[in-house]
């Protein structure tokens, strides 16, 4: 069983995940995780997005692969 201490993730990121795939069907939100994961697909910042701009890290989601 797994605890809060066995990975540490991020509060914010785990919100807009579960947001993001929240009233998918489960085949179409594994293949959207899957599609994350290979960077085909990105997971919108909806709530969790002030300190996003201007730092470069999130560009790849503004060009995909």
């Amino acid at each position: 069983m797994l605890t809060e201490y066995d990975h540490s993730v991020s509060f914010k990121n785990t919100h807009e995940t579960a947001q993001a795939i929240n009233g998918m069907q489960l085949q179409r939100a594994v293949k959207y995780l899957e599609n994350v994961r290979e960077k085909k697909e990105a997971i919108p910042f909806r709530r969790y997005n002030g300190s996003m701009g201007r730092t470069g890290q999130g560009t790849w989601l503004l060009h995909p692969v």
